[in-house]
């Protein structure tokens, strides 16, 4: 191949895309990704609908979850709304789950508070609006693509002001 032919092939080849790179340690031939991928995050909340609300059932395995009740799964991230408005969680909260599904995070939780408490005669009953809606739009389809499972996490950490997420893998 001479030196013109060579430079001709080069414009006509494109570099392959690396998602991230992949090595192997010598302890029980596990392999650790390096994450250099660039993740793509919605931008515009305006087109995703997070208020329907079908009726969701999860497909995981009950020791996965009592493995998560009992604190032998760590969380990855935790996503806390204390002092966010309705708005801002519901885009904090879509930008968090995609962000953590991308970057392969299986566990993660979110703060929502207990919101405000209700007298004596109310029974002493939290009606926060973002404990309230929060689990509806993890229910909505838009996010439930990223998602195994959600429920209201351990008192250890945080109780009926908070939430475990357990995200799907990616099929990379």
């Amino acid at each position: 191949m001479t030196n013109d032919e060579w430079e001709n092939f080069k414009k006509d080849v494109k570099p392959i895309k690396t998602s991230g790179i992949i090595k192997r340690s010598s302890k029980n031939n596990a392999i650790k990704i390096n994450q250099t991928k660039k993740f793509k995050v919605s931008k515009n909340f305006n087109h995703i609908d997070l208020e329907d609300n079908p009726q969701r059932t999860f497909q995981i395995d009950k020791n996965i979850i009592k493995r998560i009740k009992k604190g032998k799964i760590d969380v990855s991230t935790i996503l806390d709304l204390h002092g966010c408005t309705v708005n801002e969680s519901k885009e904090k909260v879509v930008k968090f789950i995609e962000k953590n599904f991308f970057l392969r995070n299986r566990l993660v939780l979110i703060i929502t508070g207990k919101g405000k408490s209700t007298s004596v005669s109310d029974g002493w009953k939290a009606d926060g609006k973002l404990k309230k809606n929060v689990p509806i739009w993890l229910c909505s389809t838009y996010l439930s693509k990223f998602l195994l499972w959600f429920d209201t996490a351990t008192p250890e950490k945080g109780g009926g002001g908070a939430l475990f997420v357990y995200l799907k893998k990616t099929k990379e």
